[in-house]
C-alpha cells in the first residue's frame, strides 16, 4: 500500500484562474449612460472585444510496452500486470483511485520480491511510485486552469455574436432616423413657403415627429441594453489575460506530464530489451 505522503509532497505546481475584480458602472449609472450623448457602449463593447486569443491543439503521444521476461514467475506475472496498467491513459489515472490503488498494490508487490526485480528496473519503479503520487496536482490542475480558461473563450464568443447583433439593428434604426429626419426638414421648408397648407403639413410633420420620437427612445433602450454587457465583458476580458501566463503554463505542464508518462514507457521497453 503507499505510504501517507508528507504535506510537503502534496505540493506542486497548481494554476487556477485568478478571482479577478474591479469596479465597474453601477446600475443606475448604466440606466443613465443614455443621457449622455457622446458614450456609446457598442462601440465599447466591440472595442474590449478586439483583442483575439488563438489556440493550438494540444497533442498526445502514446507509447507501447512489450512483453516483460524475467526470472522467477511471481516478478513475472506482477511486472506483466505492471506492463499492463501502463496502457492507462493519464484521464483515467488522474481520476480513477481505483487504478491508482492497483498501481499501488503492484509496486507494493515488487517492494515484497525486490530481490528478484532486475537492478535495471528499480529507478523506473521508483520514478513510476512518484509519478502516480503526484499526478492528480501535475494533471488535474493543469486540465481544470485550460477548462477554465476555455469557458471564458466560449463566454467571449457569445458576447461578440450578441455585440453583432446589436449593431445590425441599430445600423437599421440609423438608417430610419436619417430617412426621417431628411423628410422632417423637407415638410418645415413647406410650411414656410406653403402658409395655406400649413394645417396639413404640421400634422404629418407630428406624425413624423412621433417616429423619429420613437426610433430615438428604441435606440436608447438599445444603449442601455448594450451597457449591462460592458462589465461582464470587461470581466471577461480580465480574466482572460490574466489568466492566459497560467494558461500558457498549464500547457507546459500537461506537455511534461504527458512527455515524463512518455519517457516512462520508453525507459520500460528499453530496460525490457
Amino acid at each position: 500500500m503507499p505510504k501517507e505522503k508528507d504535506s510537503g509532497d502534496n505540493q506542486g505546481d497548481k494554476f487556477s484562474v485568478p478571482v479577478m475584480s474591479e469596479r465597474f458602472h453601477t446600475i443606475e449609472e448604466i440606466d443613465n449612460l443614455h443621457h449622455e450623448p457622446d458614450w456609446d457602449p457598442i462601440a465599447e463593447l466591440e472595442s474590449i472585444l478586439s483583442d483575439s486569443y488563438d489556440m493550438s491543439p494540444m497533442s498526445t503521444h502514446l507509447a507501447t510496452v512489450s512483453e516483460v521476461e524475467v526470472q522467477g514467475p511471481n516478478v513475472a506475472a506482477i511486472l506483466r500486470k505492471l506492463e499492463t496498467l501502463l496502457e492507462t491513459s493519464l484521464e483515467i489515472l488522474s481520476s480513477d483511485d481505483q487504478v491508482k490503488q492497483q498501481f499501488y498494490q503492484v509496486l507494493e508487490q515488487l517492494s515484497q520480491f525486490k530481490d528478484q526485480v532486475p537492478v535495471k528496473f528499480h529507478a523506473v519503479i521508483y520514478k513510476l511510485k512518484n509519478f502516480i503520487e503526484n499526478v492528480d496536482i501535475r494533471y488535474v490542475t493543469a486540465q481544470k486552469t485550460i477548462q477554465d480558461y476555455d469557458q471564458l473563450l466560449q463566454s467571449r464568443s457569445l458576447l461578440s455574436k450578441q455585440l453583432e447583433s446589436a449593431k445590425s439593428q441599430q445600423d437599421k434604426i440609423n438608417s430610419k432616423v436619417s430617412e426621417g429626419k431628411t423628410q422632417f426638414e423637407k415638410i418645415c421648408s413647406e410650411i414656410v413657403e406653403l402658409e395655406h397648407k400649413l394645417c396639413t403639413l404640421v400634422l404629418t410633420r407630428e406624425k413624423l415627429k412621433k417616429a423619429l420620437d420613437s426610433c430615438d427612445a428604441e435606440n436608447n433602450k438599445l444603449k442601455t441594453q448594450v451597457a449591462k454587457w460592458v462589465p461582464e465583458c470587461k470581466t471577461i476580458i480580465t480574466a482572460l489575460r490574466e489568466s492566459e501566463t497560467s494558461y500558457k503554463v498549464a500547457l507546459t505542464n500537461k506537455k511534461r506530464v504527458e512527455d515524463d508518462w512518455a519517457d516512462l514507457k520508453k525507459t520500460f521497453v528499453a530496460n525490457n530489451i
